[in-house]
């Protein structure tokens, strides 16, 4: 939903109130220190100074500056000084606006009940003083309070409201975003068809103010309703109208969601071939533009440090110019003093750069990580689409269809935790279930399974990494079990090792590790799964073969819980 609704207000409105509401709600672009520093220079002039009514607004304009970097402890503690002081001056109008810019602030924090206090108070102010446009700002900021809260209903009356009054005034940009808001509510609502009328109604208005980044929102809405109908054809044709004017403004990381998405409804409407393309394609984006983001930290910190070297620059020069009046003595001490500081300068400069190639270590690897985890999701999708292809093929439509829902279940969960580092054992354990529901559907009832879970674990409040056992299981399957030619069974233990260790056994009764190998002999392919999967476990020997005397073969796991 679109959230842009802190704008600064028309000058023909009210010159103090534009003033004032402007650098309330408008984001700042320059460096935080530099800003800030500024800011506070100033406010101690103005205290040495007999007039002292700039106070407030420059403490604004510090919360502001902390605001736009997303510190909001600091953005609510200045807002609060700025407010203290308004409210001596008995400025009503103002001490209404800064209410409106704390009230953002909670927003942020989910903290709604204090949402809709403030922004009633600031409401009533702007109510006795005229002022109609602030006041259906705060409405406005009250529904969408109301919306988080679940009172839908209540919050459509709020929206109604304000839409009345921006329509007065003509406030095309407010109206579209109160339209958009209007149809979030119908979509919680489940009320699809209004819900994509509020939102054609805002895109229109998007469409003729040429807010082309709002119109691409737009359309991902409408796209994503036609997708909860089960309408795919539209939900595909919206969506793929917002992905081209996301791709055209150069929107990545819209361009890479909505990608994801129209994988999604394409496997639904039947088209495997595009689903798997689309997925793909995601995969590929969110993999450069994790690599663009490391560049883009990387220039950042440069500047930085650039920054830092030219200020420090500046200010031996300054104490250059200033050293050439003294004695030699003084001169000498302060040379002694300049180069201490110029060590201790480049010590810092020595740890911070450590330090910084530490975490980009960690974070290359983190990023490996999960780029191998996602290159077995689409090997295991491309495996399984061939299998319900062939059950078509050969007319056995009942398990073809069986087999599709349980598939489409097991793609949503990996698409769901494609991007997590770990998952509930819980999570784990009913991927796992589904796993194997599937290859015996797969294999005509020639597996058999069995799960033992230890009572003493707590599923959903113990963390593993996601897809660690399921690799173990397919080697189990095609090559210990299958080439039996019989039905056989595989048995899961998991256990508690320690307190951040599970224990986890896999034994089947299929022709053991030696036969196996004298079956694949001359193929020297290693299951990729397996693979990825050692090497995530960061262990010594946290993985054992070993061959059973009865035949068969016993795996052992140790997995890292948190």
């Amino acid at each position: 939903m679109k959230l842009s609704f802190f704008k600064h207000i028309n000058k023909a409105q009210h010159l103090l109130c534009f003033l004032l509401f402007f650098s309330l709600f408008t984001c700042y672009s320059k460096a935080q220190n530099t800003q800030i520093d500024s800011l506070l220079q100033e406010v101690e002039l103005i205290k040495k100074s007999n007039d002292k009514n700039e106070l407030p607004n420059v403490y604004n304009e510090i919360g502001m500056t902390y605001e736009s970097v997303n510190d909001y402890a600091k953005a609510l503690f200045y807002y609060l000084k700025s407010l203290r002081f308004v409210e001596e001056m008995g400025d009503m109008v103002k001490t209404g606006m800064i209410k409106l810019n704390i009230s953002k602030i909670y927003y942020y924090q989910n903290n709604y009940s204090k949402v809709q206090k403030l922004s009633n108070e600031a409401q009533q102010v702007f109510h006795n003083n005229n002022e109609v446009l602030l006041e259906g700002i705060a409405i406005y900021l009250n529904g969408l309070a109301k919306a988080k809260t679940n009172m839908l209903d209540s919050a459509l009356i709020y929206y109604n409201n304000a839409l009345e009054i921006f329509d007065s005034y003509h406030d095309k940009q407010r109206q579209s975003e109160v339209l958009n808001a209007m149809g979030q509510v119908y979509q919680d609502k489940e009320d699809y068809s209004k819900s994509i009328d509020y939102y054609r109604q805002s895109l229109a208005i998007d469409r003729e103010l040429g807010n082309i980044k709002n119109v691409a929102i737009s359309y991902a809405n409408i796209g994503g309703i036609y997708s909860l109908m089960d309408d795919y054809k539209n939900a595909i044709l919206f969506s793929e109208k917002a992905l081209n004017l996301a791709d055209s403004i150069g929107e990545p990381q819209f361009v890479m969601t909505t990608m994801l998405y129209i994988a999604e409804d394409y496997f639904y409407e039947g088209n495997y071939k595009k689903a798997y393309e689309h997925l793909k394609k995601h995969i590929e984006l969110k993999d450069s533009i994790y690599s663009k983001a490391k560049s883009e930290q990387l220039i950042r910190v440069q500047e930085e440090y650039e920054a830092k070297k030219k200020e420090q620059k500046i200010n031996e020069l300054k104490l250059e110019k200033e050293k050439l009046a003294l004695e030699i003595r003084s001169r000498n001490i302060i040379i002694g003093l300049s180069t201490g500081i110029f060590l201790l300068f480049l010590l810092m400069v020595l740890l911070y750069i450590r330090q910084r190639k530490a975490r980009e270590h960690q974070k290359r690897a983190e990023l490996e990580q999960k780029a191998l985890r996602a290159q077995m999701n689409p090997h295991f999708i491309f495996n399984s689409l061939n299998s319900i292809q062939r059950m078509f093929m050969e007319g056995d439509y009942d398990m073809a269809n069986d087999y599709m829902g349980d598939f489409g279940d097991l793609l949503r969960i990996i698409l769901e935790n494609s991007g997590k580092l770990k998952v509930s054992i819980n999570d784990e354990v009913n991927t796992l279930k589904l796993y194997l529901d599937i290859e015996k559907m797969r294999t005509g009832g020639m597996i058999e399974y069995q799960l033992n879970i230890d009572p003493t674990i707590d599923l959903l409040n113990n963390y593993m990494p996601p897809l660690v056992i399921q690799p173990f299981v397919e080697n189990a399957i095609w090559h210990g079990i299958l080439p039996t030619e019989k039905k056989g069974m595989i048995t899961i233990d998991i256990a508690r090792k320690d307190k951040n260790t599970l224990l986890c056994t896999i034994t089947d009764n299929g022709i053991g590790i030696e036969q196996s190998k004298k079956l694949k002999k001359g193929d020297d392919h290693k299951s990729k799964g397996m693979k990825i999967t050692e090497d995530r476990l960061s262990s010594v020997n946290s993985v054992k073969a070993e061959e059973l005397p009865t035949g068969g073969t016993k795996i052992t796991i140790l997995i890292p819980i948190s």
